[in-house]
Order: C-alpha cells, then sequence, then structure tokens
C-alpha cells in the first residue's frame, strides 16, 4: 500500500502482511475516514485479514477474520468503524 496525504507527496511502501507463496492479495478493500482512521481488509488464497490505521498515521498488526463472509470495511462518521 502507498499514502499519500493530502497536499503531499506520495510516501514509501507500506507493506501489512507478506505474500504467501509469492502471490499478492485479492480482494482488498480500504475505507478512510476524514481523520484518516482506516481499516483495509483483504483475502489471500483464502485466509481473511484485516488492519485498522489510526488518525496519527500507524497501522496496527494484522488480524485474521473469520471465514465464510466477504468482508467488507465501513468507517462511520464518528470516525470509528466496523467490517461487515
Amino acid at each position: 500500500m502507498i499514502e499519500r496525504p493530502r497536499g503531499q507527496a506520495w510516501g514509501p511502501v507500506i507493506t501489512l502482511l507478506a505474500p504467501v507463496a509469492a502471490r499478492l492479495s485479492r480482494d482488498v478493500q480500504l475505507a478512510v475516514g476524514e481523520s484518516g482512521f482506516a481499516i483495509a481488509t483483504w483475502d489471500q488464497d483464502g485466509s481473511l485479514g484485516f488492519a485498522i490505521r489510526t488518525p496519527a498515521g500507524q497501522w496496527g498488526t494484522p488480524q485474521p477474520l473469520p471465514a465464510g463472509f466477504e468482508p467488507e470495511p465501513v468507517v462511520l462518521p464518528d470516525n470509528t468503524g466496523l467490517i461487515a
């Protein structure tokens, strides 16, 4: 992932998790709020996961999601979020 703050240059590449068997994640979804709070979800070879970005710009440790649904990240008006 590469971030670009408003009015600034593109930043360095941020790796949320290492690719499995040299395959990139697919079905990556990203929701970003006005404060910079964000949620990313992905499917990597059948393993679902997510990570949260604070308004300060720090990505948290990736976490697993249970199998059996297609995760969709949502940022709420109060700059919190959920995965539907």
